[in-house]
């Protein structure tokens, strides 16, 4: 499956202004209180095109017809699972169908920036809290084109539900690839001095319910491209494929 977006701000990672290579840093992190505005693209014909420096990429003919979403920064003190990450410095904040909402920890430093668990505060149902005891790298900083880095992660999770205990496993890995740099296209008008990051994920998601003999296990690849300014934190185009597999025994 294919997925491709538009944005006004790009989640997790964060660039600092260069005169030829625009450089990933750190000094543009996001405050607190910014939003960021996703708009999807139901176009399936799209693709992410070279990698390299000084190239040119168009997207002005793919218009924004599928969901618009809201994602904001928060204090993780605010939020309602900050004392169970207590060393977090950011959090994100994901309103989703339905009236759950959806939060994202983050710890960060100058010289990266980590994922350290998730939960979702349902509005019927149980509640669901991820605690990474490998945390998941999203940034090493400084970042310079042609500089990537990889990184495995390993959560965890348990709640309760209809009398049945359940324990979830997540194990993964993802490789961060700063392949490109040049211009951009898309409906708003075009960019220079823009670059491309390239993501690949390999997640395992495991589900066994205490008591019963059974594990449920699905496995998904997800390979992301986004365009992002130089001048700030702003996305201009993000393009994810995925593939899920499950199995029951």
């Amino acid at each position: 499956m294919k997925k491709l977006y538009t944005s006004l701000f790009l989640v997790l990672f964060f660039i600092k202004a260069g005169i030829a290579q625009p450089v990933i840093n750190s000094a543009n992190y996001p405050a607190f209180g910014t939003v960021v505005t996703t708009h999807e693209v139901t176009e399936t014909s799209v693709t992410p095109g070279s990698a390299g420096a000084s190239q040119t990429w168009d997207f002005s003919s793919y218009p924004a017809t599928g969901n618009t979403s809201n994602s904001s920064y928060v204090n993780p003190a605010t939020t309602p699972f900050g004392a169970t990450f207590p060393t977090a410095t950011t959090a994100t904040l994901s309103p989703t169908t339905g009236g759950n909402n959806g939060y994202g920890y983050l710890y960060g430093t100058s010289a990266y920036s980590e994922i350290i668990g998730f939960g979702v505060d349902a509005t019927t149902g149980p509640d669901i809290v991820y605690t990474y005891s490998n945390p998941q790298r999203v940034g090493n900083y400084p970042m310079y084109y042609n500089t990537s880095f990889t990184d495995n992660f390993v959560g965890f999770s348990t709640f309760v539900n209809g009398g049945y205990t359940f324990n979830q496993y997540r194990m993964g890995s993802m490789s961060y690839a700063y392949d490109g740099y040049g211009t951009v296209t898309n409906l708003n008008g075009t960019y220079t001095n823009a670059l491309r990051v390239k993501l690949v994920q390999d997640i395992t998601d495991s589900i066994v319910i205490v008591g019963l003999p059974n594990t449920s296990t699905s496995q998904t690849r997800t390979t992301t491209y986004s365009w992002a300014l130089a001048t700030g934190y702003t996305s201009l185009f993000y393009l994810s494929y995925d593939s899920t597999w499950s199995r029951y025994f």
